[in-house]
């Protein structure tokens, strides 16, 4: 799943219509717009870091998020130099009132530039090679203690700069500037989608996992002892199904032992694919 944050309508309106998003129709303290496929959902926050932080918490109690999920923040932002309508990905995130800092890991083709993203406490006009936002700190505090740092990205979107201040955005331009930057959000959005879904497909207990805690009985360190072991065997051996190899052992220590000691002397090849 994909969880996204925006912090004003204008600026979530493109994002719900691409996807089709429906609003929540149950209690929440803030609005919350999900996708029928179960795929995308996102929530709107206002203004400031603390408001971003309350609506991530919200989103992932209502969207019932783990930590495979990844997460997005979507909105505009000032830039120094860089023209209205520019798209960025924030590689840098920098908490201008406490100096905390994060950096989000990029793993993907993103098709556009990246920079620093400072989170200032109110509005300014800047020349500085950067991008300033108000809710990109407050989302990365949030989402780093639910998500693992590479599903966790911001897309800011210029809306003003040293030539055009931001007193002169209007909710109406805000929102142009997001339509029109669809396609390059879209992009980052879907990657982290399936980045997300390989993720959980890694995490899913292998299938044997039920037949051995059915056949023997496993106290809690060695169930997790027993799924990182059936992690290496489908790595090792895809098609071969352990519970005909180890099911008739004793007790649970035993099928660990077994297991162990045919993973830890399988061979290691290593060579160069040809065609």
């Amino acid at each position: 799943m994909l969880l996204i944050l925006c912090a004003h309508r204008p600026e979530a309106t493109p994002i719900i219509k691409h996807y089709d998003l429906s609003l929540y129709s149950g209690r929440s303290t803030f609005p919350v717009y999900l996708g029928d496929d179960g795929r995308i959902a996102l929530t709107i926050s206002g203004t400031g870091k603390v408001a971003a932080a309350a609506a991530c918490m919200n989103l992932a109690h209502m969207a019932g998020s783990g930590t495979t999920d990844a997460w997005l923040n979507a909105g505009i932002a000032g830039h120094g130099t860089c023209e209205p309508g520019v798209a960025m990905l924030a590689h840098k995130i920098i908490d201008v009132a406490t100096g905390r800092t994060w950096f989000p890991q990029i793993h993907f083709p993103a098709g556009m530039p990246s920079a620093d993203c400072y989170t200032v406490d109110a509005p300014v006009n800047t020349r500085e090679q950067a991008l300033y936002d108000m809710e990109a700190s407050g989302f990365l505090d949030t989402v780093t203690r639910l998500a693992t740092l590479e599903h966790i990205h911001a897309v800011k979107v210029v809306s003003d700069n040293s030539d055009r201040p931001y007193q002169e955005v209007t909710p109406g331009f805000a929102g142009e500037l997001i339509e029109a930057a669809m396609p390059a959000i879209a992009k980052v959005a879907d990657q982290l989608i399936e980045s997300s879904n390989t993720l959980a497909e890694t995490r899913r207990p292998h299938p044997a996992m039920n037949g051995f805690l059915l056949r023997r009985h496993f106290t809690e360190s060695q169930r997790h002892q027993l799924s990182r072991l059936l992690s290496r065997w489908h790595c090792l051996y895809p098609d071969i199904d352990p519970l005909h190899q180890f099911a008739n052992r004793k007790n649970a220590r035993q099928v660990l032992d077994a297991l162990r000691k045919a993973l830890d002397e399988s061979p290691v090849h290593i060579g160069v694919k040809t065609e």
